[in-house]
């Protein structure tokens, strides 16, 4: 678009403005069709030029126009093109993106093999070592290759830890019944006894102590156990029992009353004889009978059918108790007469008035008086009748801290202590932990004993654990011969890609760490990320990877950096090759590629992490800045965030400095969204980083889900099937709206982002309706759990409905 200057002709090309912040610079100033419009519009304006009228495509001065328009047009697109790859955030070609951030420092990260622990098992009972570099195979991985993968170091392995199991001990709390999370409690309606007197019959009283607070439950059924041992008894019961959460076992006692009365509740005459009697603080009540199962502070329950209250006795008397009325008669004209019968009873004071609040259910709201005294029973004498068989462990929480063994252990002489165990489940989840197996106790003690969600019974503990990572050892590679009269000779490894092992493999700080070892005449060469900083003499080298993976080894020039002194293959290079973001899963690698006597087995118990691809354009744009602010040092919480951020398989990071109730300290806490198995590695990498006194913790946020459904109108012209998918993959797909990677730890999903991003898909008309957890989502946002982050990628429900009109 030509602009008008001052003399008032047009303006072409016109100026260019591009403001900061943009990922796209709009420097392509013009086309051809622009550029010769611009010419032939002013060449009719020169008046040196009125003579030539003439504007037929045969004509020799519009030739030369067209010419020179089409050198402009390609001159533009090649300054647009050119500029972009000026700067980090515009730059389209992954060498210029290594370039630009390479002036920073910052070096890409090439591929990083893969990490697994593998289990292993011997036979005999003697030690078998195993050295660094022992070579094991996976099964094909998602249409790959079978992947070869090395042993870290040394181990060995015994055959008296090939694995052990895990005590079921008894539960600590009660569970059961149908749980009510709302009010955090259980309902209880059936339980397996250990029988300790009689009593326990249909239509019993049961009084039931949770924690000090008595409730009162009749046996429906009472069915006996088969087996050695006490006797056991199978109770069902109405109504059901109340258990809070977290009731411990211990704090569940079980009691029937042995006396079982009745209320007085026969009046003689004109005499009142009342069987509940109250005064202004207490209630008596007045038995049917002469009892001596009652004393001062006994408990006792009056019952009136499912009702129950509770009571202490504060006194017990003996009263009388009229059985007829006197009799009068006439003798000899003498008037006499005789007292009726009457009989002693037992009168109890309770500490209470009947209907006291505190002493009945709330839903009890009835008032009890004398005129209901026939309905009254009073329990007494309540008696331990049994107590709950504490059920086995299904399953170990996080937290467990020491895992008692099936004992008593067989220890070799002298003894082995493995450092590293597998813990899997009946499902065959596992986690992997360091830790101290205690040969005399009985048990092993885990470093890291946090998982979620609990692992389930019966479960093993295997004890030869080793860490393998991807790549094949190549070992004496001769690369070529130095030539001193030549500049910046460059090598090129035979193999690729080149191997990086990630922190969790070093326990460095750098995201990936090459295995790169070149020696001239045998003399090792370090290498740098590049030549700056080298003088003439210093034996260094960089590497450099073309687009088809393969790794060049480039040496000095004898002004930065020192030129390879002559001789006939004297450049050799170790290294190990193979890696990207393959990892097999748990089981996949179950071979040794040469036989080892005495081993029997190996597997990994959970899948391998840490593999990555060649660090991509997006990844160096994202994470190349922050990644050469650390100078190789962590001291800020942006440090932190970003040291753990660059690590492969970490989708997003938060760091922040809280306090530890658990350990009592402030430390700096990075959560991390990943397997939770890389918290070992990350929080090793990150403490070879920062001040060795920093305390430093490295956890994997927990995931939680809502159900989202969306309701959208599609464009009537549009076919809605191809408009659902293009709104599920603007939300869920990479790099999608409501993704982990998109949101991250502590991240909202804002209902104004999400409404955009769905609007902004081509083809959507409006959008009808959004619900979070079944209610109109109505907020400005959904916040998750501190530390957490959400994971909506299977709730997340997208329809179509009909357009407004």
């Amino acid at each position: 678009m030509n602009q008008i200057c001052p003399c008032g002709r047009p303006h072409h090309p016109r100026a260019v403005e591009i403001p900061p912040g943009l990922d796209h610079l709009v420097r392509h100033v013009g086309d051809f069709a622009s550029f010769r419009s611009a010419m032939l519009a002013a060449a009719s304006a020169d008046s040196r030029l009125r003579h030539w009228t003439s504007r037929e495509p045969t004509d020799l001065g519009v030739l030369l126009i067209e010419l020179w328009a089409g050198a402009c047009a390609i001159t533009a697109f090649a300054d647009e093109t050119t500029a972009h790859e000026a700067y980090i955030r515009t730059a389209r070609q992954q060498l210029s993106v290594e370039r630009l951030v390479g002036l920073l420092g910052a070096r890409p990260r090439g591929a990083v093999g893969a990490v697994t622990e593998l289990s292993m098992r011997a036979r005999g009972r003697r030690p078998v070592p195993l050295a660094a570099g022992t070579q094991f195979r996976s099964g094909a991985v998602d249409g790959h290759p079978p992947q070869i993968f090395e042993l870290l170091r040394d181990i060995t392995v015994h055959p008296l830890t090939n694995g052990f199991d895990v005590a079921v001990e008894p539960e600590t709390f009660v569970a059961g019944g149908t749980a009510d999370p709302v009010n955090g409690v259980s309902n209880i309606s059936t339980l397996r006894v250990l029988q300790d007197g009689a009593g326990l019959a249909r239509g019993a009283l049961l009084k039931v102590t949770i924690a000090g607070t008595p409730q009162f439950l009749t046996i429906d059924t009472a069915t006996p156990v088969r087996g050695p041992g006490p006797t056991r008894l199978d109770l069902t019961w109405s109504p059901t029992l109340v258990v809070p959460d977290d009731t411990p076992w211990t704090d569940v006692a079980i009691d029937v009353a042995d006396a079982v009365d009745r209320l007085w509740t026969m009046d003689v005459g004109t005499v009142p004889q009342a069987g509940v009697s109250s005064s202004a603080t207490a209630t008596a009540l007045t038995l049917e009978s002469l009892s001596k199962d009652y004393v001062k502070g006994d408990e006792v329950v009056v019952s009136r059918d499912d009702l129950h209250r509770w009571f202490t006795v504060d006194a017990v008397s003996v009263v009388p108790r009229r059985l007829t009325e006197d009799i009068s008669y006439t003798v000899d004209d003498g008037d006499y007469s005789v007292a009726g019968a009457t009989a002693p009873v037992t009168q109890l004071q309770l500490n209470a008035l009947i209907d006291d609040t505190a002493h009945r259910d709330p839903a009890d709201t009835d008032t009890w008086d004398d005129s209901i005294a026939d309905e009254l029973i009073v329990h007494g004498r309540w008696r331990r009748v049994a107590t709950p068989e504490v059920p086995a462990a299904a399953s170990v929480a996080g937290g467990a801290g020491a895992l008692p063994l099936e004992g008593p252990l067989d220890s070799p002489v002298p003894e082995h202590h493995p450092q590293r165990f597998a813990v899997v489940d009946r499902d065959g989840r596992a986690v992997l932990t360091s830790g101290v197996l205690d040969w005399a106790n009985d048990e092993v003690e885990l470093d890291h004993d946090t998982w979620d969600p609990p692992l389930r019974h019966p479960l093993r503990v295997d004890a030869n654990v080793a860490t393998a990572t991807r790549g094949e050892s190549v070992v004496g590679e001769a690369l070529g011969s130095g030539d001193a009269a030549a500049i910046n000779q460059r090598f090129e490894l035979a193999n690729a890609p080149l191997t990086h092992l990630g922190p969790d493999a070093t326990g460095g700080g750098v995201p990936a760490t090459s295995t790169l070892v070149v020696r001239v005449d045998g003399v090792e060469w370090t290498e740098l990320p590049s030549f700056i900083s080298a003088g003439p003499t210093d034996e260094v080298y960089i590497t450099e990877t073309a687009p088809d993976g393969l790794t060049a080894v480039v040496f000095g020039d004898g002004v930065a950096g020192a030129r390879v002194p002559t001789g006939v293959g004297n450049v050799v290079a170790d290294y190990r090759f193979g890696g990207g973001a393959i990892h097999p899963g748990p089981g996949s690698i179950a071979q040794l590629v040469e036989p080892v006597e005495q081993i029997t087995g190996v597997v990994n118990r959970a899948a391998a992490l840490g593999g990555a691809d060649p660090e991509s354009a997006d990844d160096l744009r994202r994470f190349g800045p922050p990644s050469a602010l650390l100078l190789d040092r962590a001291i800020s919480i942006a440090d932190f965030e970003a040291a753990v951020a660059s690590s492969p398989d970490v989708i997003a990071t938060a760091a922040s400095y809280e306090w530890e109730p658990d350990r009592l300290r402030s430390a700096v806490v990075i959560r991390y969204i990943g397997d939770a198995n890389l918290a070992a590695g990350l929080t090793a990498g990150v403490r070879a980083l920062a001040e060795r006194n920093t305390p430093v913790s490295v956890v994997a946020a927990p995931a939680e889900s809502v159900t989202i459904k969306i309701t959208v109108a599609a464009d009537p012209r549009r076919l809605e099937a191809d408009i659902e998918a293009a709104v599920v993959d603007a939300l869920l797909g990479d790099g999608g709206a409501l993704t982990p990677a998109v949101l991250g730890v502590n991240g909202p999903i804002v209902r104004s982002r999400l409404l955009a991003a769905i609007v902004g898909v081509d083809g959507v008309d409006h959008v009808i309706d959004v619900s979070v957890d079944h209610a109109p989502f109505t907020t400005t946002a959904v916040v998750p759990s501190t530390g957490a982050y959400f994971d909506v990628t299977d709730t997340t429900e997208i329809t179509m409905g009909e357009a407004v009109t």
